[in-house]
């Protein structure tokens, strides 16, 4: 049909209402709709008109409105010059009816196209643009200052400092201020930037919250890209004995020998019954000083630090005849320390552990590649059977040389059998704690000189490593037939695999990615549960779970927060930004 006729009865309600005549045939009323479809949806349940947002309907600001209605454009809106009330969106006829029903009398004042309309309008700009700058540049310095505020309280938990020392740095920033801009001319504006800092206590707490959230954001950003990334777990105590879970990875090598262990445990028993009763310390002291001795105390010996017991076992072997008079004197009999057989064991036990100490010491740091630790951990391997079991003259003991020298007739207490059984029994204990390490050794020499391997040596344990061992084999073959990576490795190029492409060879990479993301050390490990114990000590007992998570990874971080994303999480600065 062309036309739809509705048929109803007359009302008096439409003898009210105009009626504009309709110009289309279809009678187009109420955003498109026709007379028929009006009145069937008026029959049914009526549908919910959309409302288009005013930002869509992409209006423009007329500048004669200024002049005609003073209005001016305030972002999507129009500010009246007048009363500064803003109306919503570019409507000539919301302009138009704000001006005759609020300032109606204002037309009559300054007539339209006046020249006292004009500089009356110029004047009422002058006034907004001024009290513009004025918040721009107050809500510019509030942010500033608050920016400063995070850039201190990012140093504060890089150096693992309590939230209170704030405010002892804007104390020391205001004292050295006064002193070294007394001749400045703006002397009152820098003092009163520096005031305005807020480095209460509980803002340095908020700052440091969202500093370590967007760290974590990173962290998470970056895991999320990369292709692969282990995971190492260990677990320590902080100071309330609370469990803190570290993700990282631990590999400690220990003694097994049963007489050596028993040694251990009589130092730590004599350490601690001098070190740990005040009385017995201060006593000790004195005999120390008495004696002027290299040393002038003892060392406590703790499990979770990897240098404490070469530390406690050299430092106790040098005051031997100090701590033997030393317990004698209080009554505390102690036969051992008067053997020559267990002093022998002594100083053999201290020289293991001396080496184990410069092995570990090798074993630690960042950016460790685990072709590097093996090569480290074999050669000591080849230390124990070519140098340390053949030594008769403990060239490679120097404490047990030392003791022996200083009273040869200890040799006749001295058993080769047991040093040479002791010494083979820590060569197998290396080789079982590295079993599943070595049969990867082949791979990690093709890491670092993946032109010198032969494929058919890497076949054995690219089943393991990968799925498909055969497009693993076949880009190994490719990649050592291209001369041009070859000469780039020749040049010294150190970040080799970054350079190889991805699209040539997709297997081999995504392989050697996962082999070079291994830990191969406690470094990480100690370290971290170092500065824990430091952000947790005696004097900040009371930092919650949340917060020392939050602290130790800002203070072990290689991140920098980003201020730009800090800015987009938080409300008020969204809002200066508009």
């Amino acid at each position: 049909m062309d036309k739809i006729i509705i048929k109803r009865k007359h009302t008096k309600e439409d003898e009210s209402r105009e009626i504009r005549p309709s110009t289309s045939e279809s009678c187009a009323i109420d955003g498109g709709k026709t007379c028929g479809e009006l009145a069937s949806s008026s029959k049914g349940q009526s549908k919910k008109r959309k409302t288009r947002p005013i930002q869509d309907e992409h209006r423009k600001f007329n500048d004669a409105w200024t002049e005609e209605f003073l209005f001016v454009a305030q972002g999507t809106n129009s500010l009246c010059l007048i009363c500064q009330k803003l109306c919503s969106g570019f409507k000539r006829g919301n302009l138009e009816r704000h001006l005759r029903t609020t300032h109606a009398s204002f037309n009559q004042t300054f007539p339209l196209k006046s020249n006292l309309r004009k500089k009356k309008i110029e004047e009422l700009s002058s006034h907004i643009a001024g009290q513009q700058r004025l918040i721009h540049r107050t809500s510019t310095v509030a942010e500033n200052l608050t920016e400063a505020t995070y850039e201190i309280a990012w140093i504060l938990a890089k150096h693992k400092k309590p939230f209170t020392d704030a405010e002892v740095v804007k104390e020391c920033f205001l004292a050295s201020a006064e002193k070294m801009y007394c001749s400045f001319s703006n002397e009152d504006a820098i003092l009163k930037q520096i005031r305005g800092l807020q480095l209460s206590d509980t803002t340095i707490m908020r700052r440091t919250e969202e500093i370590g959230n967007d760290i974590r954001r990173q962290l998470i950003a970056d895991l999320s890209a990369v292709p692969c990334f282990s995971i190492a777990l260990d677990e320590s105590t902080d100071i309330c004995d609370v469990a803190q879970l570290c993700v990282w990875e631990a590999l400690v090598a220990k003694l097994k020998d049963g007489e050596l262990q028993k040694v251990m445990q009589l130092v730590v028993r004599v350490v601690n019954f001098i070190v740990s009763r005040a009385l017995n310390h201060r006593q000790f002291h004195e005999l120390l000083a008495e004696f002027e001795t290299e040393y002038g105390d003892l060392v406590m010996h703790n499990e979770v630090r990897w240098l404490s017991r070469g530390r406690v076992l050299d430092r106790f072997l040098s005051l031997l005849p100090q701590i033997r008079e030393f317990t004698s004197s209080k009554g505390r009999v102690e036969p051992e320390l008067e053997n020559p057989e267990w002093i022998m064991k002594l100083a053999l036990l201290t020289d293991l552990t001396c080496h184990l100490n410069a092995l570990n010491l090798k074993l630690q740091g960042c950016d460790k590649h685990p072709a590097g630790m093996l090569g480290v951990v074999t050669a000591f391997q080849n230390k124990i059977t070519s140098l340390f079991i053949p030594d008769r003259q403990f060239v490679h003991f120097p404490n047990l040389r030392k003791t022996t020298l200083a009273n040869p007739d200890m040799l006749q207490s001295f058993s080769y059998d047991t040093f040479e059984n002791t010494l083979k029994d820590l060569g197998q204990e290396f080789e079982s704690r590295f079993m599943d390490v070595m049969k990867y050794k082949e791979f990690f020499t093709f890491i670092e000189t993946p032109f010198n391997v032969h494929v058919s040596t890497l076949s054995p344990i690219l089943d393991e490593l990968c799925p498909d061992r055969a497009s693993v084999e076949s880009e190994i073959v490719e990649l050592q037939a291209n001369e041009t990576l070859k000469a780039v490795l020749k040049s010294g190029e150190e970040n080799f695999w970054h350079i190889v492409p991805d699209m040539d060879y997709p297997t081999l990479k995504q392989t050697v990615q996962k082999v070079m993301c291994y830990f191969v050390s406690t470094y990480t490990c100690e370290s971290t549960f170092s500065t824990m114990n430091i952000v947790k000590g005696k004097q900040r007992n009371r930092v919650t779970s949340g917060h020392l998570d939050i602290l130790t990874r800002i203070a072990v971080t290689n991140y920098k927060f980003s201020m730009e994303k800090v800015k987009e999480q938080l409300t008020h600065f969204r809002s200066s930004q508009h």
